[in-house]
């Protein structure tokens, strides 16, 4: 039996904004690490949170995303660049570097799947068929975990320069795979 209308499962707005700010956490760390200024943090902190969102709705469901009709989201991509900001400039309060990669870690084992459910939710309310609706929740999972590390060259979970990197170098296990990028000696000169 279908379910009807009534009984379709739909994302709390609240969940939907905890994963917003967790991913935008996420980006402000990798922007921080790599020692952008306030707006670099913020950009980063942006395209974590919402790229694969926009790749979604943009490019599969074809509907507006909500980051440009929800005025909540921007305000609190902002808030979590803001906290991460002055949390290590203000007071240095933000972890070691290991520390940080395993809360980085984290936030991808919790906010990937929580996008992906997103993701196949959304595919569903847009009436796509089955394997559909497994497309848009397959794509759209590593694409959040992908977009702060495409966007800085550099992987989210070893910190390491990447050079236009495959959606599963992102992930944790395969970081240090042979996809993972080759050590470099600190007197080679980048080209």
């Amino acid at each position: 039996m279908l379910p009807t209308a009534s009984s379709e499962f739909i994302v709390p707005p609240l969940f939907d904004h905890a994963v917003v700010f967790i991913w935008a956490v996420s980006g402000a760390i990798v922007g921080v690490r790599k020692g952008f200024d306030i707006m670099g943090v913020a950009v980063v902190a942006v395209v974590s949170a919402v790229g694969a969102g926009l790749l979604r709705d943009g490019f599969f469901l074809q509907r507006t995303p909500p980051i440009l009709t929800d005025g909540a989201y921007l305000p609190v991509i902002l808030a979590a660049t803001f906290a991460v900001v002055v949390a290590q400039c203000g007071f240095g309060l933000l972890p070691p570097q290991d520390l940080t990669d395993r809360l980085i870690g984290v936030i991808d084992a919790l906010g990937t799947p929580a996008y992906a459910v997103i993701g196949m939710q959304l595919a569903l309310a847009g009436h796509l068929p089955l394997p559909g609706v497994l497309l848009v929740g397959f794509v759209t999972a590593p694409a959040a975990a992908c977009c702060a590390t495409c966007w800085c060259a550099t992987c989210r979970h070893c910190s390491r320069r990447v050079a236009m990197p495959p959606p599963w170098c992102c992930s944790p296990a395969a970081c240090s795979s042979a996809w993972s990028p080759r050590p470099t000696s600190r007197t080679s000169r980048p080209r």
